[in-house]
């Protein structure tokens, strides 16, 4: 989900980016007094920035025999919009802090926690005083501010929000390393139990299901170690999606183990 927003944000940038200076601009200099979208309100603004940029280009493709009421028009549109992007973002990073502060990491890691939450409350404020600074200037003003922003989350935003999400994966996949571990000793009790495990399929699919946690352990204890010793994102993220896939192994494992054992069981 954070993926998918980021995408759409990413959307509104562009769009704006795009539409700031690969688009004739008419009466750069005019402002206007108000804002179409109050700071007040931001937050209430819906995320369809897909629709806000399509008004935005609509408009701009039209005749107008006022190019100076034209103008305002276009800034009270860029204005919105940009206001819009600028919602969407700050409610992002707030799901994201939630997200992070939430997340259970071990005592030795636990101080990256604490520098992305600083670091997304910074982002977010940021973002706050953005929405303000975004209904009030000139059209010149507003497509430069565009611009400044789009560049400030690719180069500020973007790795701080990756970061986070590697805490965030790390945590998740070390709850479900746990549950994997109670599943596999519960299984093996059953099997032994019904006397199962002396069956040839069912101990290999039992060592499977071993193999495969055993190596999602590894992989997880190999990025605790990453985010210790503050490693590169990408690089931890890595070892994060490698463990996550052992993880998904382990499980089709378990899977796979259940309806070989329903094969000695009476029906």
């Amino acid at each position: 989900m954070i993926t998918m927003k980021n995408n759409i944000l990413g959307i509104g940038f562009a769009a704006l980016l795009f539409l700031s200076f690969g688009a004739p601009a008419l009466g750069a200099e005019t402002a206007v007094a108000s804002s179409p979208v109050p700071a007040a309100e931001a937050k209430s603004v819906k995320c369809d920035l897909d629709v806000r940029a399509k008004a935005l280009t609509d408009f701009l493709g039209q005749e107008a025999e006022d190019s100076e009421k034209k103008a305002e028009q276009e800034l009270a549109l860029r204005q919105e919009l940009l206001q819009s992007v600028l919602a969407c973002a700050e409610e992002e990073a707030g799901k994201l802090h939630a997200s992070v502060e939430g997340a259970k990491l071990t005592d030795d890691i636990v101080f990256r926690k604490a520098a992305a939450l600083k670091g997304l409350e910074n982002a977010r404020n940021f973002y706050r005083a953005q929405i303000e600074k975004a209904g009030a200037g000139t059209l010149a003003e507003n497509k430069n501010l565009a611009k400044e922003l789009k560049d400030w989350r690719a180069k500020t935003y973007q790795p701080l929000s990756e970061e986070a999400g590697s805490l965030v994966l790390w945590g998740e996949n070390r709850e479900l390393l746990n549950v994997a571990e109670t599943r596999y000793k519960q299984i093996g009790q059953t099997i032994r139990m019904l006397k199962l495990i002396e069956q040839e399929n069912i101990r290999n699919r039992y060592a499977e299901s071993e193999r495969n946690l055993r190596r999602a352990g590894e992989l997880n204890e190999q990025a605790r170690l990453a985010l210790r010793r503050s490693a590169a994102t990408e690089d931890t993220m890595q070892l994060e999606r490698a463990a996550l896939d052992a993880l998904s192994a382990t499980y089709k494992s378990f899977l796979d183990l259940s309806e070989e054992v329903k094969k000695y069981l009476p029906i």
